[in-house]
Formats: C-alpha cells, structure tokens, sequence
C-alpha cells in the first residue's frame, strides 16, 4: 500500500494563543494537546498548571485545566497514552526534570528524575523513551530507556549513537526519525536491537502509525531541508516519498482514518491542519512471473505503485510493490523434466532415465532415504534441484528354516526367509515373528523347546529269536515320534537276515547293507519305508527287510483343516509334515512344515457355535 497525498486543508486556528501545546494524542475516543498555563496571583507569584485540550473531531476544541501533585512545576514536553494511562514528560521551575502518570490527561501524578525523558511511545506492553549524555562539548550519546508504569524507569540499551526527533509503534515494531548525525530512520521490535537506515526525506521531525502504513514528515526547526517533506512505509524499511506538502509540520499522529499534523514555526501561536490520503492497493504488475532476458523496466506494479527493491539472483529478479513481493525469471535457465514431484518405484529410474530435465543435463543422481534427488545443470554454474518420491516395493515377513524346530537354546539363524526377525522370545516354546516391510503383512514363528537333536538313537541289533531281531530307538523329548525307525526285523535261523542297513534311514533308495547270506531282490519305494526281499541262497526262504524313507516331505494340512470345531482341534492337524503350535481362539491357524525342504502348508479352522 502506499500514500498519496491529496489535500493539506487548514481545519481550525488555535483558539487559546497565550497558551503552548505540542503534543497530539488520539485516545479513549478523542484527540488531546498537552501544554502548560500559567496562573500569576502577583507579579511576583505565578503557579503554572498543566494544560489539556480535547477535541472529537480535530476540529472543535475543549480546554481543561490540568491539576499536578508538584507545585513547581513549569511546563509538560511528551506525552503518550498506554495501557489505560497518559506518561507525559516535564519540568520544574528549578529545572529538575519530570515524569508524569495520568488516568484522564487532566490530573497529573509526578516524579522527579536524575535525567530527563524525551519523546516517549508505547508498544509490546513497555514505555520507551531516551536521555542524552554529553561526551565532550559537541559530542554526546544516548541511554534508550524503558518503564512499564511510566514512573520507575530502566536502561533498555545504553551508548545508542542516535536520538529520535519522533517515535511511534506499529506493526510490531517500534520506528523513530532522527535528525543528528544525518538523517535517520531505525526500527526494533524490542525497544534493544535496532536496525538504522538512511531517510528518505530531509529533516524528518514526525511520524506516527495508522491503517496499517507509517507516515513521517519533514520539520524545518533550522532551516535548510530539501526535496519531499512526507514518506510512507508498511514495514518501517522501505519508504515512498511525496511532493505535496510545503509545509513543516512539527508532529502527526492518526485517529478516525485520518493523519493529524501540528504545523507551526517556534511561536508558541500555531494551527492545526488535517493531512487527508488516499489508500492505493499497489499489486505486481504484468511482468510477474513472467521469463525473459533482462531485467523488467515496465509491468512492475499497478494503480501507480512504485517498485522498490529491484535485485537480481541466479534466477531471475525480484522487487516489491508496495507489501507485494514479485518476481520474473531469467530464460535459457535449467528445467527439471515431467519426473520431479512423482512417484515412482523404487530401482525403476536412474541417471539415464528419461523425463529428468526438460533442459540441461542430469547431474548428482542419488538415492536420498524416500526421494530420488538430482540436478539439471546447463554447466555455467546454474542448476535446479529436482525430487522424485520413492514408492518402496512390499516386502512380507517369512519364517525360516527354524520355524518348527525344536531346539535346546534361542535359535539364531533360520529365523525368517523374508522380513526382519524381532528378538527371540523365551516362553512355553521359542516365538519370534518375521516382520514385513513397505505394507508388508507379519509371520509369526515358533520353535519348539528340546535336546539339541531330532534324531533317533537306536541300539545295536539283539541275536535272532523266533525269526526275529529286536533294538530300542529314542529321541530327543519335544521331538516329533509319529515316523520312527523299525525296533524289529525279520531274520533266520539258518544263518542268513536282513543287512545292516535294515531299520536305518535314507533319503535315496538304499544300495548296500542289504542282506547277510542272502541275496536281496528288487528295491522298492513304499512312502514312508524302503522295502526289499532278502532270498536265502540254501533254500527258498525269504525275509521282507525295511529302512525308513527320509527324502523331502511337503507338509500337507490334515483332517482338521476347513472344519469347524467348538474348542481348539489338537488332532488331524497335518496329514504330512510337522505340525505348528495353533495360533488364535477361533478362527485358528497353524503350520504344516515340509520335511527334508519340502514345501509349508497353511491350515486353519472355524469356531462353531
């Protein structure tokens, strides 16, 4: 937004001419002028009193006369008006230095000071105002000083090389026009840490803060000031200047949508005049967003706005219009291709995919966590960041070979096939799950607790007795028992019997160990045994020996499977394989393992009611 000025009418002469003011305020509905009076009883007895003017309208005045708790004194300076009460500043007779609280702006409380208070503002819930101090004849430094009742005072920052003619809040921020050591303009938003910029305009002696833009103007107290004399600004930075006021306006304040001024040389006899503006919306221009070779001289604002803050970079230019930042781009500049901002699967592009840039060439390709990340550089030195989101491929969760085994201690290999296994559980069997990745779903897995082993020990083979030769076969406890080795065989009195790979396992069809004094006949695979004849070679006789079958079994879900059962089935689970634990309480589920790499199967059953 910025300010034109349109008209500077005179609105009304002062009416009390023997009486100073120069301080407008605006508050509780109504603007205030803060002097002084003097009441002379004798000639040699005259008791000054403060003076307070109000007004509704900028134009009609009301004089009250004000009331201090302080005899001596002589003549109010500054006033403001914050958090429900008037601070003012002033002096005695004895020219002590005063600060003063006020409810109503017409009776004053008072407290002499060791230093004296200049313009004061309120803001962000503290008074600020400064002291001088002098260095050496014709240098001096100022104290910034802070109170949050407007009578105990502190030093907000101390040695700050600027005084301000004028300060006011808004926006924020605290912004002050100084008049020593150049012309100045500094902003805080803390009232501590300023930023100090040269003014735009010579000689600025006010400002104050409405509608949302700053206004300061030009005070010509000595003399010699030149070009504008206003300047607005939304951020207390950047400032437009304006030619149409002549006039040395001493202080503005704002209220009811209009910009008060005080204008007046160093007579005490001054009037009032009321700065009338008009708000103009300043938006980015045609140029806007818009690519070309140079930077943009036309199109830059509209309704008249001025762009300000004109620069360059890498890409293009930026400027404002008023609070409005815009920007144009540079042509012949790199450009990522219809890739950026997708996404796609993870390992499906690389640096020499296409759709990566639109122009210049694909540098710094790289998988970045989630996102595949490169560049498009023209090789000048400009290149563009471009981004690609990865869509990781799902990944569910397997048991391993373990599952299913029995095991003495916590198995730490074979846990999953796929997914991560989490840490070994040590509960009435070993559980683990195989967790699934990138919404994959979860296996659970289990071990059973035992020996170290799940084979079986068998004894050596007994003497033949009634055609038969017998031995003891264990296992481990825990250990599956449902296919164990023969614990008897045929044999013959005449000397010839089954060989000694009779009763042993095989996992292939048995070769040797045969017979013993005999000759075997044909081999044959009978499921879950090996079968073959053993012929006497004296008679005819014959024995039927045996070994067991341990080649590949798949695991194969038994009677259970598919039915529904009011209890949790503990029977008929697999017709093949090794049975799981059985997981849930109706619906149920379990495992038949394979044998020997054989494949899983996976079985359930429903709950009846």
């Amino acid at each position: 937004m910025i300010i034109k000025n349109v008209t500077l009418t005179r609105e009304t002469n002062y009416p009390y001419e023997h009486e100073s003011a120069n301080i407008v305020n605006f508050a509780n509905g109504q603007f205030y002028l803060f002097g002084s009076y003097s009441v002379a009883k004798s000639k040699d007895n005259v008791t000054n009193r403060p003076s307070t003017f109000t007004s509704k309208d900028g134009v009609n005045w009301v004089r009250h006369q004000g009331k201090i708790d302080n005899a001596d004194y002589a003549n109010t300076y500054n006033a403001v008006y914050g958090n429900g009460i008037f601070v003012a500043t002033g002096v005695t007779k004895s020219l002590d230095s005063l600060v003063m609280i006020s409810t109503d702006g017409v009776e004053w409380k008072s407290k002499k000071t060791s230093f004296k208070l200049n313009d004061i503002v309120y803001g962000n819930g503290v008074f600020l105002s400064y002291t001088v101090k002098k260095i050496s004849s014709n240098q001096y430094s100022y104290d910034i000083m802070s109170s949050t009742d407007g009578l105990d005072w502190k030093v907000a920052k101390a040695d700050f090389p600027y005084k301000w003619e004028r300060i006011t809040f808004g926006n924020g921020k605290f912004v002050a026009v100084s008049q020593n050591s150049g012309y100045k303009v500094f902003s805080s938003t803390d009232g501590v840490e300023w930023k100090v910029i040269d003014s735009p305009i010579s000689c600025p002696g006010g400002i104050a803060y409405g509608n949302g833009i700053f206004v300061a103007t030009q005070y010509n107290y000595f003399g010699g000031c030149y070009g504008p004399s206003t300047m607005s600004s939304v951020d207390g930075i950047e400032w437009v200047t304006e030619d149409g006021n002549s006039m040395s306006l001493r202080d503005v304040g704002y209220a009811n949508g209009s910009f008060i001024a005080i204008a007046g040389d160093m007579s005490p006899h001054f009037f009032l005049r009321r700065e009338k503006y008009v708000d103009v919306d300043g938006k980015c221009g045609t140029s806007d967003g818009k690519t070309m070779s140079s930077a943009p001289e036309t199109g830059l604002c509209t309704n008249g706005a001025i762009a300000t803050g004109m620069s360059e970079t890498s890409t293009g230019w930026t400027w404002k219009c008023c609070s409005n930042s815009c920007s144009a781009l540079k042509d012949n500049l790199p450009d990522c291709g219809d890739m950026d901002g997708k996404d796609v699967n993870e390992g499906a592009i690389n640096q020499n995919s296409s759709g990566l840039c639109n122009s210049g060439q694909v540098i710094d390709f790289r998988l970045d966590g989630d996102k595949y990340l490169w560049k498009c550089s023209l090789g000048t030195g400009t290149s563009k960041q471009c981004s690609a989101k990865v869509i990781k491929s799902k990944i569910d969760g397997v048991c391993g070979a373990s599952n299913g085994k029995v095991f003495a201690s916590k198995p730490a290999t074979g846990l999953c096939s796929s997914g991560s296994p989490t840490a070994v559980r040590d509960d009435a069997m070993w559980y683990w799950e195989c967790e699934g990745s990138n919404g994959g779903s979860d296996a659970s897995c289990s071990a059973k607790k035992g020996g170290a082993s799940c084979d079986w020990t068998c004894t050596a083979w007994g003497a033949c007795s009634n055609g038969k030769q017998t031995r003891t076969c264990t296992i481990a406890d825990g250990c599956p028992t449902d296919n164990p080795p023969d614990m008897s065989r045929s044999c013959s009195s005449n000397g010839f019997s089954c060989g000694s790979s009779s009763g042993e396992s095989f996992s292939s069809k048995p070769t040797t160990g045969l017979c013993i004094n005999s000759t075997s006949l044909i081999v044959v695979d009978g499921g879950r045994n090996w079968y073959w004849i053993c012929k006497d070679n004296n008679s005819d006789d014959a024995l039927l020996c045996s070994a067991r079958n341990v080649s590949k079994v798949d695991g194969e879900c038994g009677t259970s499977n598919g039915k529904s059962f009011t209890s949790i089935p503990t029977t008929g689970l697999c017709e093949s394989g090794v049975a799981s634990p059985v997981y849930g309480s109706g619906p149920w589920i379990w495992l038949c393992n394979g044998v020997g790499g054989g494949k899983l199967s996976v079985c359930f059953s429903l709950k009846s009611n």
